[in-house]
């Protein structure tokens, strides 16, 4: 009778553990945003529209690849008062899933020189919005489909600050110059860390931006150029993107 209680404790103990280890929690499942702080700036032009925009994140602490989003609704606040509501369904969501920032042999991560432990991430612009609705957060609920917990709804809060520049830049290059690329909300950037930067091609005399009968680098009007401090700073560190630039060199 001994014997058979404990074979009875030792099977309810084996199974007990086996259906805790079968079950993952959908708590192993976390929303995040890159970039961390999310900036919205004003458009170019007379609208008064601002724009910002920012990856979700999916993270799970098993790394599940099965995860799929069902459904997202995002809801834009100035305050206590809802604005505008967004609702994305499935067949949407699985064009806006990608992989930014995990290393995959189709990723982008090495590029962008940023990483995380991703299942997958979306991205979600805002462009053109009215100035007048002053919205400081995004409000996003997203229904998962997760092995072994079924359908999961998890939520996030993602703040929206105002940038606001503080410092006036001088413009790096004497003489004739023009934007070639601007920033994410005038069909520019729209890295994670490039979205407000600005390139920059040096013009010839006639503002054209070759020299004739030039080769290589030299053909460009603004090689050899100097480069001007837009701001008086101290140089602390310096990265040479070889990869991006080598065909120039």
């Amino acid at each position: 009778m001994r014997r058979c209680l404990e074979i009875l404790v030792l099977g309810v103990t084996l199974v007990a553990v086996l259906g805790a280890w079968a079950a993952p929690s959908s708590d192993e499942v976390a929303l995040s945003t890159v970039p961390l702080d999310v900036y919205r700036l004003a458009d170019p032009g007379r609208g008064r529209t601002e724009s910002w925009l920012f990856n979700l994140v999916v993270g799970d602490a098993q790394g599940r690849e099965g995860i799929r989003p069902l459904h997202a609704e995002l809801e834009l606040f100035s305050g206590d008062n809802l604005r505008e509501t967004l609702s994305l369904p499935e067949s949407t969501l699985v064009k806006k899933r990608t992989t930014s920032y995990r290393v995959t042999p189709d990723s982008l991560a090495y590029q962008r020189r940023f990483f995380t432990d991703e299942v997958f991430d979306l991205r979600f612009a805002f462009f053109g919005k009215p100035a007048a609705f002053a919205v400081d957060r995004v409000h996003i609920t997203l229904v998962l489909a997760v092995p072994g917990a079924g359908n999961v709804t998890k939520t996030l809060d993602v703040p929206i600050r105002t940038y606001a520049q503080k410092s006036a830049l001088l413009f790096p290059l004497r003489g004739p110059a023009i934007v070639s690329q601007g920033q994410f909300n005038n069909a520019g950037h729209a890295g994670h860390s490039n979205r407000f930067a600005i390139d920059i091609l040096g013009l010839n005399a006639e503002y054209g931006p070759s020299i004739s009968g030039k080769k290589g680098n030299e053909e460009y009007a603004g090689w050899g150029r100097e480069v001007i401090a837009p701001a008086a700073c101290v140089l602390r560190a310096f990265r040479y993107r070889l990869i991006q630039i080598a065909h120039f060199v």
